[in-house]
């Protein structure tokens, strides 16, 4: 009479780490890709389920508001003290434990998409329609900035408050970028202090965002850099790289990923034909293997994409219209470790 061997035995799971792979026959992919992958992620060697969200609020801005979130920020002081701060059509709020406040004061709000940084523990907003305003998370409301010029985008550098595709005396400088004094956020010289980035190809400076110790500027087509520590070093390399630049201010962010096999500092940003990194030196195209599911969505909407970068699991988020819709209802994981990307449905992410 025979006996039943009982136990645990091994289970053999293959590396899908390469995420999809859109551009290919089934017979012609890496062993690692899928050619379709719904409601899941690889992470630390495994292929796990679609991460879930917690809702912190259903309204904001009041019981029964409706109105339209246009930007949110963590700000987050020296001290550890930390305020979640959104922007509405008509507001500017911060999130007081389960309460929304708003700190809006006499300032004057339009709906329009916001823009932030946190310089020398300040929030300081930025949407072009309006004056730039900030807060010191303790003042009851937010304070115009009346000598700033309005911006389309913000970013700080080497101690100054940098402000792009400004407003001056009524005029639109698509190409310009200001700066503030040193450690200084409320002095600007509108005659002198700016930089002005290739005024013959028509295009304006879409982002801008620091990379060690130069800043970053992006065009629509192409690449500038700042590099240096005061106004007698700066250098500007005002056309570092043409054919290659951020259509989507909001999908541009700081990451760390693997090049070359080795962990290094860079921008991820949606450009015209993809999505890409730039360590600063060199640019790399990162979505080939699913070029063809980016063209099947809106591009015509892709300038509204957003993007953010979850470090403790080292991957970007980027979310971008579907074909037929005008909202961020579609997006994807960049795995920046391994290099896979994985669609996320269902969601809507607009800021």
């Amino acid at each position: 009479m025979g006996q039943e061997q009982t136990g645990i035995g091994g289970v053999t799971i293959m590396d899908l780490s390469g995420g999809l792979n859109y551009q290919k026959f089934s017979n012609q992919i890496e062993d690692r890709d899928a050619v379709d992958c719904q409601n899941a992620y690889w992470y630390d060697g495994r292929l796990r389920k679609m991460f879930g969200t917690i809702r912190i609020n259903t309204t904001i801005g009041g019981a029964a508001s409706t109105r339209d979130v246009t930007g949110i920020h963590d700000f987050q002081l020296r001290d550890g003290t930390r305020h979640k701060v959104v922007t509405t059509d008509n507001d500017i709020l911060r999130r007081n434990g389960a309460t929304w406040t708003s700190i809006l004061g006499a300032h004057t709000i339009t709906n329009s998409k916001h823009r932030f940084i946190t310089f020398n523990d300040r929030i300081i907003g930025t949407n072009y329609q309006d004056a730039v305003w900030s807060w010191d998370g303790i003042a009851a409301n937010v304070t115009d900035l009346g000598a700033a010029p309005r911006a389309r985008w913000i970013a700080v550098f080497n101690g100054r408050v940098c402000l792009g595709n400004v407003t001056v005396g009524g005029t639109n400088f698509k190409q310009r970028v200001y700066f503030s004094g040193l450690d200084d956020y409320t002095t600007y010289n509108l005659v002198d202090n700016y930089w002005e980035f290739e005024t013959d190809d028509g295009q304006e400076t879409t982002a801008g965002l620091p990379l060690g110790s130069r800043l970053i500027v992006y065009k629509s087509d192409s690449i500038g850099i700042v590099s240096g520590y005061g106004t007698s070093s700066w250098t500007v390399d005002r056309l570092f790289r043409k054919g290659i630049g951020c259509i989507a201010p909001g999908s541009l962010v700081q990451a760390r990923m693997f090049i070359n096999n080795v962990m290094r500092d860079v921008h991820i940003f949606l450009s015209e034909d993809g999505i890409y990194a730039f360590d600063g030196s060199e640019i790399i195209r990162l979505s080939d293997k699913i070029k063809e599911y980016l063209k099947a969505q809106n591009q015509a909407l892709f300038s509204e994409a957003v993007g953010a970068y979850y470090a403790p699991l080292e991957q970007y988020y980027l979310f971008f219209p579907a074909l037929g819709s005008t909202v961020n209802n579609r997006g994807l994981i960049f795995d920046t470790r391994q290099g896979g990307f994985w669609p996320i449905t269902d969601y809507r992410a607009n800021v």
